[in-house]
């Protein structure tokens, strides 16, 4: 596993898959999505030799020169082009479901905070909207660390009146204590 600052771990997907994007998992774990988007995108990750004692899942939204306005995002009509909305992310470990206490972000457009991709209304999302073309990162913190090593299954759901999911992202964990989005 190769570590970055502040420690943090990059996962390998062990399986990807969408309602109906193509994920592909490139080389350096990060996974792009290309092919059919809709108004509603489900995006499932699964990760297998999750350390225990994890704190903290960082996903971090990738630019490609593949992706509209070099993504991060995939809108490319009625929104801006390179955004996405993150409307909605879950976890779990074998299947108990994770509960988050609290989410940063390095950037966010207005009051779309990663916070609102973890509250129970779906209307609300992380976007990034006047950063494309570059990295952005949200760091979601777990209430109660992971007690056994083993399986992450992340969900993400992309929901607009508009396509608007993520077109690269790669997704790291920490067992630091104090994980923040910089």
């Amino acid at each position: 596993h190769s570590r970055t600052a502040g420690h943090w771990t990059v996962l390998a997907p062990s399986a990807v898959n969408a309602n109906l994007a193509l994920l592909t998992v490139e080389d350096d774990k990060s996974v792009l999505a290309s092919g059919d988007q809709s108004k509603r995108d489900v995006y499932d990750l699964k990760f297998t030799g999750v350390p225990r004692g994890v704190t903290a899942i960082r996903l971090e939204a990738l630019p490609d020169d593949r992706l509209p306005g070099r993504g991060p995002g995939r809108v490319y009509y009625e929104g801006s082009p390179g955004d996405f909305y993150l409307s909605m992310i879950t976890a779990a470990s074998g299947d108990k479901k994770l509960a988050f206490a609290s989410a940063t972000q390095n950037f966010a457009s207005g009051h779309h905070t990663a916070a609102t991709a973890i509250d129970e209304d779906q209307q609300s999302g992380w976007s990034i909207d006047g950063s494309q073309g570059r990295p952005s990162t949200a760091v979601f913190v777990l209430k109660e660390p992971l007690t056994q090593s083993g399986e992450l299954a992340l969900q993400l759901v992309f929901e607009k009146y508009y396509a608007a999911a993520l077109g690269k992202l790669r997704i790291s964990v920490t067992t630091d204590k104090q994980a923040t989005a910089h």
